[in-house]
């Protein structure tokens, strides 16, 4: 058997892979990048494993420092020789291994990273749809605490401790039952709308039309004078109510109040279910997209032959503009009543008409002139008063 020249062989072994690596210089320039990538002096904090790698070459006697030898190992000099004559071999291959092992590590870590990131990324798509839908809220008058809610909600989960701050702050706001924006609707209403006793006589006028068309439902009921009527006269009926303290005072009565926006509400409530809907002094604070909304989930909401009344401001009037439409800054615009006529019949509503309402004072109208001939120029006063002191409101009954 001839005899075997170890160190020719691996000077063999060593040319071969010489010349592997200047044959593929990438692979040198690799090996060269992750060392210093690598380096245990600057990336010792994300490098938790190699560590423990080394403690395993350690204990496993497997370090390019030794060539120990498990016990009872056959031919023990002959392999411990050929350990020693392959270190500046396994060397390189040791250190190898190593840096193998802390960019597995480092990989792992930038996979973990990279799942979280595209959780979070998940999670971003449903913030900013609440985001976007709190402010298209925003433009509906009846939604915009709501809308401020929602808002609160997202700035919440945010990362800066200075929006989370405000959001709590916010959100403080609205537990107690006050919208920081300065503003008492129900103080107003008891100083300029008029006391309830007087608004419930007024509504009465409206109880014989809901006597066959029930449950009824009082969209923003306000003070609840018209659920009180309802009450009085063995009429099933309950209110929706955006206002705290307006569905506090309802509640004080023993009134069915729910607290929510009325598209919100009215989203939850099953078509053709509801007998007589009502809604006073209400339609003049949504802009015209918001109308047509309503007069949507109406139609849908009511039974066939079911009732709808809508009472509001009459811009016909020029009294109107300089008293009430104006004296509510929540008002959006008026709606003429011959437009509100077309929109019902237009959403498919049958018998429609129109009862005007609150009268101005004579005192407030032009006299006549009581003179011979005058006539004709007191037929001129009379549209002149009807168009300067007209109804205050009207009402358009619309039958489904």
């Amino acid at each position: 058997m001839p005899e075997i020249d170890l160190q020719q062989v691996m000077r063999e072994i060593h040319d071969s892979a010489e010349k592997h690596r200047r044959e593929n210089p990438e692979i040198e320039a690799e090996m060269q990048r992750q060392r210093e990538y690598f380096n245990p002096a600057t990336r010792r904090e994300q490098e938790p494993r190699v560590a423990e790698f080394e403690l395993y070459l350690k204990q496993a006697d497997i370090s390019h420092d030794t060539a120990r030898l498990a016990p009872g190992t056959r031919f023990p000099f002959f392999k411990r020789l050929l350990l020693r004559l392959m270190r500046p071999f396994s060397a390189p291959q040791v250190e190898f291994n190593a840096l193998l092992v802390r960019l597995l590590n480092h990989s792992f870590k930038f996979i973990q990273d990279q799942e979280n990131a595209i959780r979070s990324l998940r999670q971003e798509p449903e913030k900013v749809v609440e985001l976007v839908r709190a402010l298209g809220d925003l433009q509906l008058e009846d939604k915009r605490t709501a809308a401020v809610r929602k808002l609160t909600e997202v700035y919440e989960s945010s990362e800066d401790p200075d929006v989370r701050a405000v959001a709590e702050s916010h959100r403080r706001l609205h537990t107690s039952g006050s919208v920081p924006v300065g503003f008492d609707y129900l103080l107003f209403e008891d100083r300029f709308r008029g006391p309830e006793s007087e608004i419930k006589k007024r509504q009465t006028r409206y109880v014989p039309y809901f006597e066959h068309h029930h449950p009824v439902l009082d969209i923003a009921c306000g003070r609840g004078e018209f659920l009180e009527l309802m009450r009085e006269n063995g009429i099933p009926g309950s209110g929706v109510e955006l206002n705290p303290q307006m569905v506090s005072r309802c509640r004080e009565k023993g009134l069915d109040v729910v607290e929510k926006g009325m598209f919100e509400y009215l989203d939850g409530v099953p078509d053709q279910s509801v007998g007589g809907i009502f809604a006073a002094q209400l339609i003049e604070h949504l802009d015209h997209e918001a109308l047509l909304r309503l007069m949507a989930a109406a139609f849908m909401k009511l039974q066939p032959g079911g009732l709808l009344v809508l009472e509001t401001v009459n811009p016909a009037s020029l009294f109107v503009f300089a008293h009430s439409l104006y004296l509510d800054p929540t008002h959006r615009r008026p709606y003429h009543p011959q437009a509100l006529d077309f929109l019902c019949r237009n959403f498919g509503f049958t018998r429609v008409s129109i009862e005007f309402l609150s009268p101005v004072e004579e005192e407030w109208k032009i006299p006549p002139v009581e003179a011979p001939g005058a006539a004709r120029f007191n037929a001129s006063l009379d549209r002149l008063n009807s168009l300067l002191y007209g109804w205050q409101d009207f009402a358009v009954i619309a039958h489904k």
